[in-house]
């Protein structure tokens, strides 16, 4: 009997302790609210926030971290999930300590209003802080940077086109932007129009002035005529004028875009490069235009074929890297031939834009190059400029010339420049 009366004794002490123990590790008190939150050292775009940090039990002990956030309308409880939160708090120091921090990126002329709360290592939150208020000064730089004038676009596809440009400085042309704003419509961009353009997002960060940049847009729709526009902000907020208007039309959904693989990739230009369907021609022009050591002669002309299916004429001559008909063995391209009625069979009926890819083999290596070729109905004018942006071809057109060319003679009449 007084065995069994000593285990009961027992477990009533073990229930006891830990109960004590539950009850000693329930933390419910919060941190203390900071009450002398104040803004100091205002510049353009930057002030800096001093406190005395709370406890973590009230005001004893040290309490675990710091949310930090403003606005540029007045903080309240009710509003608070709205500001922006700041990154890279300090750590809260023991109850009393004076603390600071710089809160930078801020607009100049702007009047900011900052709050902050602190939380304790059982997730306690304190009540909110007095909201400091600070008034950024006005900005000294007005120069605004230069605007862009060599925006182009290039490589459609079904729903999407790639924008180049050069960048250009912080004021004016030297020096590095901070932000582009990149936009794009249906309609031609102008500046009365520019707000209601849709914006892209996940534009790159300006590089230093004179550095080509590019991005791919997404999200396009089928044979749609785009138009594009930039404009690049400084860190002052000075913008830009509105660059020079890019415009493309996206690939049709009947065409598969689908470029093969290959291991080395050349580029390709395409003549005419907008493509009557209702008027007369004989022949479309190729440039195939080589890139790092390539030469033309080491091409299997026998490999060649345009989207896997259409062989050159066998009349063929080499070209420089400026579209100058060359008898050199070192060629840095081609102009090919291929029928129109083939090249037409390739592509369909329907107006758009369309890519034709070239395939072969050169010094025992694959390649393909790309170039797209614009299709209209019967009626539409033909916008393709100067064959391969070069006249000397062109101007060539009603003659016949005799090339030695890979050590055989080939003959051919030019008459590129023709539909």
């Amino acid at each position: 009997m007084s065995k069994r009366k000593y285990y009961i004794a027992t477990s009533i002490v073990v229930v006891l302790f830990v109960s004590a123990i539950a009850l000693a590790d329930t933390d419910t008190t919060t941190p203390s609210a900071i009450n002398n939150l104040s803004a100091a050292s205002i510049t353009q775009s930057s002030a800096i926030l001093s406190w005395t940090s709370t406890g973590d039990d009230g005001t004893v002990g040290t309490s675990t971290s710091y949310d930090l956030r403003y606005s540029t309308s007045l903080i309240t409880s009710a509003n608070w999930a709205g500001a922006t939160q700041v990154s890279g708090e300090p750590a809260p120091l023991i109850a009393g300590t004076g603390q600071s921090m710089s809160i930078n990126g801020l607009n100049p002329s702007t009047t900011y209003y900052f709050a902050i709360e602190t939380i304790d290592e059982a997730g306690n939150v304190s009540g909110l802080s007095n909201i400091a208020t600070a008034t950024t000064l006005v900005s000294t730089d007005t120069t605004a940077p230069s605007t862009i004038t060599n925006l182009s676009v290039s490589n459609p596809t079904q729903s999407s086109a790639v924008l180049s440009w050069t960048s250009p400085g912080d004021d004016g042309a030297s020096g590095i932007a901070t932000s582009y704003d990149i936009r794009y419509s249906t309609s031609n961009i102008t500046s009365d129009n520019w707000a209601g353009a849709t914006q892209v997002s996940g534009e790159p960060a300006p590089l230093i002035a004179g550095t080509g940049q590019s991005m791919s847009i997404d999200g396009l729709n089928p044979s749609t005529t785009y138009y594009f526009a930039i404009e690049t902000i400084d860190e002052a907020g000075n913008v830009s004028g509105l660059s020079n208007i890019a415009s493309i039309t996206t690939l049709s959904s009947q065409t598969s875009t689908a470029i093969p693989s290959a291991t080395l990739t050349f580029s390709l230009k395409v003549k005419p490069q907008t493509l009557n369907l209702g008027s007369q021609g004989n022949w479309v022009t190729v440039y195939l235009m080589l890139s790092g050591d390539a030469k033309a002669n080491n091409i299997d002309m026998g490999s060649l074929l345009l989207n896997n299916s259409l062989k050159p004429d066998s009349n063929f001559v080499g070209i420089d890297r400026n579209c100058n008909i060359t008898i050199s063995q070192n060629s840095s391209g081609l102009l090919l031939k291929f029928s129109r009625t083939g090249v037409q069979n390739l592509i369909g009926s329907a107006n758009g834009s369309f890519i034709l890819y070239l395939t072969g083999n050169i010094g025992g290596q694959s390649f393909v190059a790309s170039g797209a070729i614009n299709a209209v109905s019967s009626g539409s004018t033909n916008s393709s400029g100067s064959c391969c942006d070069c006249t000397k071809i062109c101007n060539c057109q009603n003659d016949g010339f005799n090339f030695p060319f890979f050590g055989k003679l080939g003959h051919m009449k030019i008459k590129s420049c023709k539909d």
